[in-house]
């Protein structure tokens, strides 16, 4: 199975141990901070926004591929996955504190093999159709300039980072990290040039594999064993994905009712909190419950819906107000986080983050993620099942269809 998905099985356990380190680092992270004491609030925070950054970009080339079946060297995944585990590792291990020093350089590396392999393989696209020899210096310069800028965005991100949280960062340092990271980066677009020039090139280069017999044809005579593996790995998976995907949504919309009860005992939890406050405490409260009560009913509708197959206006404004809320929710929440540890209650906070973190996801989906293009009228479909003679003419004109006669005529 994880051939069909990852093109290759060794890819696949790669990408399932760097996943679960992340996973197990960040839990590590949270138990630090209830037990030991050894994490503050904005640790665990930049904790977990650094894990899911990182389990979105060891996962970007997995969906692309598989999406999009665009084939794309292994060598990108892998190097990937093993520059997380690097990183982690150093964090986890003390042992391994020398290896940490040759991180940025590591980092540099990989970065710009990422970035020369879509610029490399879009100038060869370019080249083949051109009938043209593909020229490898634009890509290794481009690939140079463009993961300096990154590297450079990047230090200044967390200098303002630092600054917030400190009076007096040394910019000195994070201006040495980017000069480790972009001498990895030169290191790469040397040794990408080299080795194109010297060689095929094959390593670098993605491919779209849309019709894969051709493609097929195309690595079989550059010999590229690799390539072909991936794309009848891919290519022969037959799995209904769709089937799959609503099962796995139908589950998803009943374990959002079940989170209710989570989500519930963090409003009690907070009702003890915040009842200490007064009036203030009161109004926080009233209005946290209002916007629970409001994704409850949205929640459960929406599943209700689901499982009938269909889909309403009104169920288009009820995701309105609940996103409305959403926000207003996550204020409060914030407000609770704050609060919380200013009076240095931990499992407080601990809960608010998890509930941040939780409320941004689900908002983020409720925002950018995929949705109908149309919602029907609840009226329309009210007034056409309450009148036996539209329904009598939509059966007679399936039966029509079916039999492949003329559809009945419309009585005046």
């Amino acid at each position: 199975m994880l051939e069909k998905i990852f093109g290759k099985k060794s890819t696949g356990v790669v990408y399932i141990v760097c996943a679960a380190v992340l996973l197990i680092s960040f839990g590590g992270a949270a138990v630090s901070y209830l037990l030991i004491d050894t994490y503050d609030l904005y640790t665990l925070i930049g904790q977990a926004v650094l894990t899911a950054c990182s389990l979105a970009l060891i996962s970007a080339p997995v969906i692309i591929q598989k999406r999009f079946r665009l084939y794309i060297p292994p060598l990108i995944e892998i190097s990937l996955c093993a520059f997380m585990l690097l990183f982690y590792g150093c964090s986890l291990v003390p042992q391994l504190a020398i290896a940490a020093e040759a991180l940025p350089a590591v980092g540099g590396f990989v970065l710009a093999m990422a970035i020369f392999s879509v610029l490399y393989s879009l100038f060869d696209h370019r080249a083949v159709i051109q009938k043209k020899r593909t020229k490898v210096w634009p890509a290794a310069l481009l690939s140079f300039v463009g993961s300096a800028l990154l590297i450079l965005i990047a230090a200044v991100l967390m200098y303002a980072v630092a600054a917030v949280r400190d009076e007096s960062p040394e910019i000195a340092y994070y201006l040495t990290q980017a000069s480790y990271f972009q001498g990895g980066s030169a290191l790469f677009c040397l040794f990408a040039f080299f080795t194109v020039r010297s060689r095929s090139g094959q390593n670098f280069r993605i491919h779209s594999f849309r019709n894969a017999e051709e493609a097929k044809r195309s690595a079989e005579e550059s010999r590229n064993r690799t390539q072909v593996a991936v794309i009848e790995n891919i290519t022969r998976d037959k799995t209904d994905y769709r089937k799959l995907f609503r099962s796995a949504k139908a589950k998803f919309f009943l374990a959002r009712i079940l989170w209710l009860a989570v989500y519930a005992g963090y409003l009690a939890y907070a009702s003890y909190v915040f009842s200490k406050l007064g009036f203030w405490g009161y109004a926080i409260l009233l209005a946290l419950v209002s916007a629970f009560a409001l994704m409850a009913a949205v929640y459960i509708y929406e599943y209700r819906l689901f499982r009938r197959g269909e889909l309403n206006q009104r169920l288009r404004a009820m995701k309105i107000a609940k996103a409305a809320s959403r926000i207003y929710a996550m204020v409060l929440i914030f407000f609770a986080m704050f609060y919380a540890g200013y009076r240095e209650h931990e499992l407080s906070t601990f809960l608010s983050v998890c509930m941040s973190l939780v409320n941004m996801g689900s908002l983020f989906y409720n925002l950018f993620g995929k949705k109908p293009r149309k919602y029907p009228s609840v009226h329309k479909k009210k007034s056409a099942e309450g009148d036996p003679l539209s329904a009598k003419r939509e059966a007679e004109r399936a039966e029509a269809e079916q039999g492949g006669g003329p559809a009945p005529a419309r009585e005046a």
